[in-house]
């Protein structure tokens, strides 16, 4: 829900809106999990991506066979300096000291992210859970896809949903 404050002369209404589920949206192997509606003015929600700029994406064709081969490490695993560069200019990122952030994957290349700008954003290391913590996500999900116990699209669909959510359920390692 979200609420929207309304002035009307003297009084004053909170009105409630709802608002769709990140959960709702579904995944197929091939497709960006939402349009991209925003390339400027995005905001990071604490260690959430702003959902208009960075709705995720993954690379077409990668299958769970294939990122469970030993050794795998996703298509195209660099991300140029120049596609950093936008991806810091549409979060409003200027001058980040080196170690305060790293251009990360909502859908990890592990699970088979894209390097596409819909799947990336600058993620912070402070304050905690930042960066280093999404990875464990990344790997977690990674080793349930390879262990058969969930599917590559669930991981895919949680990863993007909410990484946070699946940080403070999984099991430590």
């Amino acid at each position: 829900m979200v609420a929207l404050t309304v002035l009307l002369g003297i009084a004053t209404f909170v009105i409630f809106l709802p608002i769709p589920s990140r959960l709702s949206r579904q995944i197929s192997a091939d497709v960006v999990l939402g349009s991209r509606t925003k390339s400027l003015n995005c905001r990071s929600s604490g260690a959430l991506p702003d959902f208009a700029c960075t709705p995720g994406q993954v690379t077409p064709g990668v299958t769970q066979k294939e990122i469970c081969t030993p050794g795998y490490v996703g298509v195209g695993s660099e991300v140029s300096s120049g596609l950093a560069n936008q991806v810091y200019l549409q979060y409003g990122v200027y001058s980040p000291l080196p170690g305060q952030y790293q251009i990360d994957h909502l859908i990890g290349e592990s699970l088979g992210g894209s390097n596409d700008i819909s799947n990336l954003w600058p993620q912070s290391l402070e304050p905690r859970p930042g960066f280093y913590e999404k990875d464990r996500v990344e790997k977690y999900l990674h080793d349930e896809v390879c262990a058969g116990r969930i599917t590559l699209q669930t991981a895919r669909e949680q990863i993007a949903a909410d990484w946070l959510k699946i940080f403070l359920s999984m099991p430590s390692f």
